[in-house]
């Protein structure tokens, strides 16, 4: 089993998120694109159980979503490959290898996010729902390859984004001008209503100001589609 390298990943800009959301359900029998459904499914409870933020959902998702589709068509490939360019042994089940992709990511993806205990309670679910996947199948050979297949794609989509800046600290300095956001008062009474009194008064601080320098995963860089700044 191989990986590309990041440079020859980054030629490859053309493979949009939608066709590989589309392409997931598409390489196998409907068992294993329920499968896929399923442990879509399972992604977005987890990580919000665990504590991220919409914006840092999207990350996650996004992970999950290339290391099933590298493993399901290192099974049977239709497509071109995001990133992991292994071959499962023959026979291997889609539905092992799909369990396992998801499994690696999340159980790597959920300790840097959220307060120890939603951490736990998340990293608990993933086991519990990889044990139920895993049993529903015969032991044997093709299971072990799937399992095999899945693990690996995993294990290559978090080298991959291992430096991707989404959990680097950043720090925001409000500035005043066109453009520069800025903390700001909310109105009294709150409209909509804001129950938490300490966050009716607004001020709240920046969320995830780094986030835009967070590799992307189609684009070649963060700054390929800058639009110009407001008038001054």
């Amino acid at each position: 089993m191989k990986t590309m390298n990041t440079d020859k990943r980054r030629r490859r800009p053309l493979l949009a998120t939608v066709a590989l959301l589309t392409a997931l359900a598409s390489h196998a029998q409907p068992a294993s694109a329920n499968e896929v459904l399923k442990w879509n499914e399972t992604t977005v409870k987890v990580i919000a159980v665990g504590g991220q933020n919409p914006i840092q959902q999207t990350r996650s998702v996004a992970m999950v979503q290339g290391a099933v589709h590298d493993a399901l068509n290192g099974i049977k490939p239709r497509h071109a490959p995001y990133y992991f360019e292994g071959v499962a042994a023959p026979g291997a089940a889609a539905e092992a290898a799909v369990a396992a992709a998801t499994r690696t990511v999340l159980l790597s993806v959920i300790p840097a996010f959220g307060a120890p205990p939603q951490r736990a309670e998340a990293l608990a679910q993933v086991e519990d729902a990889y044990r139920l996947a895993l049993a529903a199948l015969a032991d044997g050979p093709a299971k072990q390859a799937g399992v095999a297949i899945g693990q690996a794609a995993g294990e290559a989509m978090l080298a991959l984004r291992k430096d991707d800046g989404a959990t680097r600290p950043a720090v925001y300095t409000p500035a005043s001008g066109p453009g520069r956001w800025r903390p700001h008062p909310n109105p009294e009474p709150p409209n909509p209503p804001i129950k938490d009194p300490k966050l009716a008064p607004g001020f709240a601080a920046s969320m995830l100001p780094g986030w835009g320098h967070v590799t992307p995963f189609t684009l070649l860089s963060t700054s390929q589609y800058w639009l110009p700044g407001p008038p001054r």
